[in-house]
């Protein structure tokens, strides 16, 4: 299974994709260089306040941890979990997810999410 997982991870890489789920797993290649186009404004928004199935991207983790908080019917407390190895790329993963969850947090309250996050 191991070289099936490799070449779906090495495929969606040559697609210009990071990001590949397994199961409800998000799996993130790092890239080792910037890869602007995946964390635009546009981006961010294709990603906020959709119901659609999401393509795999650390948008759509929050994104989807970000409704079940909000949900009316089945709301639950919610956990992400980033892991790796040093320099994976935890740090960056969790940036952007703080900066997707403040961007739709900021949208939906009166109070600046981001600055209180920052001053945490």
């Amino acid at each position: 299974h191991e070289a099936n997982v490799l070449h779906v991870l090495q495929e969606r890489w040559q697609q210009g994709c990071p990001y590949t789920y397994a199961g409800p797993t998000l799996v993130a290649v790092n890239a080792f260089k910037q890869l602007p186009r995946l964390f635009t404004e546009e981006k961010l928004t294709e990603f906020t306040n959709t119901e659609a199935d999401l393509p795999p991207h650390i948008y759509a983790v929050a994104s989807k941890a970000y409704a079940a908080l909000r949900s009316e019917i089945h709301r639950q407390n919610q956990c992400i979990v980033v892991s790796g190895e040093s320099g994976a790329g935890k740090t960056f993963s969790a940036n952007h997810l703080t900066h997707y969850l403040s961007h739709v947090a900021s949208s939906t309250t009166t109070f600046d999410v981001m600055a209180r996050i920052l001053a945490a």
